[in-house]
């Protein structure tokens, strides 16, 4: 399966990521909604860090490589931005005022 720049930037749309978490947060009743999200917003933060401190040389080689792979990781980290986004406004939104 080859594929191109464009079935690419499809299968990292933000509204897949959007769709899985909604069908996900479903399974939970509402009123956790936002603890739910909440742990999946640390959750992205916390495996994010752990990549990059775990895997400096990977980084090292990335960064060289940065010209050939700069479209990539510009579309793909702009949908994990629109996806963190997201799940702030859910949390944000949904958090019980006492």
């Amino acid at each position: 399966m080859n594929l191109d720049s464009s079935a690419f930037a499809k299968l990292l749309n933000a509204n897949v990521f959007i769709d899985f978490y909604n069908r996900f947060l479903g399974l939970f009743p509402a009123s956790t909604h936002w603890l739910v999200s909440l742990i999946i917003l640390i959750s992205i933060v916390v495996a994010l860090f752990m990549l990059i401190s775990a895997n400096w040389l990977f980084m090292i080689v990335a960064i060289v490589l940065l010209p050939v792979i700069y479209p990539v990781l510009k579309n793909l980290f702009g949908e994990l931005y629109t996806f963190i986004l997201y799940l702030w406004h859910a949390v944000s939104a949904g958090v019980p005022k006492t």
